[in-house]
């Protein structure tokens, strides 16, 4: 009688274990594949400095003070977007996009950062001049 409580306790915590994860997993949304071969899970918006050269690509995120290293879906787009606003290399200009965070590769110019930003989408690239900055909570006017 013992055993037959046991095998029942047993299969119940199973049971009730894979309801938790279902329900987990909706909570996230359905994870993709990305260009870069990467399971990618919803998009997140994001607000703050971006450089892009072919050296190094990287976003110093307003809300955390980080930098990451950046990589986009379209990386053409993105630097043809950047070199219309930027007046020199390596400048910062203001960034709002749509991405997520990965780590980084331990290999090549992303070595030096933690994490790896990859966007998805660009919502808006301005200069730092007029408020554009982490200081405006509203982002660009």
């Amino acid at each position: 009688m013992k055993k037959i409580l046991a095998i029942a306790v047993v299969i119940g915590f199973l049971i009730s274990c894979n309801n938790t994860q279902e329900k987990s997993s909706e909570k996230l949304g359905t994870a993709s594949t990305n260009v870069h071969g990467a399971t990618k899970l919803p998009d997140v918006n994001y607000r703050g400095a971006l450089s892009v050269s072919h050296e190094a690509n990287y976003f110093v995120d307003c809300a955390s003070n980080e930098t990451w290293f950046v990589v986009s879906d379209d990386m053409e787009e993105l630097a043809n977007q950047y070199e219309n606003i930027a007046t020199k290399q390596y400048q910062d200009i203001y960034a709002e996009v749509k991405g997520f965070l990965e780590k980084a590769p331990d290999e090549g110019f992303a070595d030096n950062y933690d994490k790896m930003l990859i966007i998805t989408e660009i919502v808006k690239l301005d200069d730092l001049d007029g408020g554009n900055d982490c200081t405006n909570e509203a982002g660009i006017n």
